[in-house]
């Protein structure tokens, strides 16, 4: 078993990153991670954190916060505790770095990165909680095949459901389409029993990391809605979903029929949200309609966008 710490210093909206190119039989060869490395004898977190980076950077950190442990399972490499940490403040002159090549890089940027398919993960619970976490990244070679969050299932791989195209259910509200995609989950491969909801995202509150991870998004139209009330474009967000995340099971109300608002906000997210749903189903291999309970398929084929 390993303890290590992996901290990722930040400035002006980019992360410190540490491209590890130089040594040969690396574990992390050719990969971007943080700064970080292995526990010495008697060090507390805190000891190694501080080393690690001093002798990596040349620099002191002097405001840095844990974030969470990250559990990694391997069937090549033994298992790793890693103690996550970032960092604001810091004094000193950088120094060259033995283990590769040391570069800020923004953050939105970092997903073009060659990173391992957890440090994402992990690097998008950075930036979008602040609560500390436990996650543990179950690995098979360099795939990552497992993702619990506090000690659910947080991420679904598509190797491991039924990631053979997207679907959308549309319908009224209490009319049962939230059930109807639970238990339809609960009958693909590779999620555990009892497990379904864990991995359903609720557009009411859910963040964009949940959204483009997430199997299954109840109430797409409300995070069509928060979008809009952050100034945001919906029919770039809708894109940018369907790109990230395209075998997702999509639940979404019908918001355009009945009275028409008053309110010429609450008449544009009609639209919007009704456009979105149309997007959806143009590019879903399967659309189903929900009437007290009852599917109704509207659209089953192989050929969408």
């Amino acid at each position: 078993m390993k303890l290590t710490t992996l901290c990722y210093l930040e400035r002006d909206g980019a992360y410190l990153m540490l491209h590890r190119n130089v040594k040969k039989q690396d574990a992390n060869e050719g990969k971007w991670i943080g700064v970080g490395g292995h526990f010495e004898e008697g060090e507390s977190p805190e000891d190694c954190l501080l080393r690690e980076v001093r002798e990596e950077t040349g620099f002191l950190l002097t405001r840095y916060a844990f974030r969470g442990i990250v559990t990694f399972v391997s069937d090549r490499w033994e298992t790793e505790y890693m103690c996550l940490y970032t960092a604001t403040e810091w004094e000193g002159e950088p120094v060259p770095c033995t283990e590769g090549t040391l570069r800020w890089v923004a953050m939105d940027r970092i997903e073009e990165l060659n990173l391992w398919e957890g440090d994402r993960v992990f690097l998008r619970l950075l930036r979008e909680r602040r609560s500390f976490f436990s996650l543990k990244l179950s690995y098979e070679g360099e795939k990552l095949c497992s993702c619990l969050l506090d000690g659910r299932v947080y991420l679904q791989k598509a190797s491991e459901a039924q990631a053979d195209g997207m679907r959308l259910v549309t319908g009224g509200r209490f009319q049962g389409k939230y059930d109807f995609v639970r238990q339809c989950m609960e009958q693909e491969p590779g999620i555990p029993s009892g497990q379904a909801a864990a991995l359903i995202a609720d557009g009411a509150d859910c963040t964009d990391g949940e959204l483009y991870t997430c199997r299954a998004v109840n109430h797409f139209e409300l995070y069509i809605r928060r979008c809009m009330e952050r100034g945001e474009d919906p029919e770039a967000l809708t894109e940018e979903f369907l790109r990230r995340n395209p075998n997702a099971w999509v639940i979404t109300d019908e918001v355009g029929c009945g009275v028409v608002p008053v309110d010429a906000f609450e008449r544009e997210w009609r639209e919007a949200a009704g456009r979105a749903a149309c997007r959806i189903a143009a590019c879903s291999k399967e659309v189903y309609r929900m009437v007290c309970g009852i599917p109704q398929c509207l659209k089953r084929e192989t050929d969408v966008c």
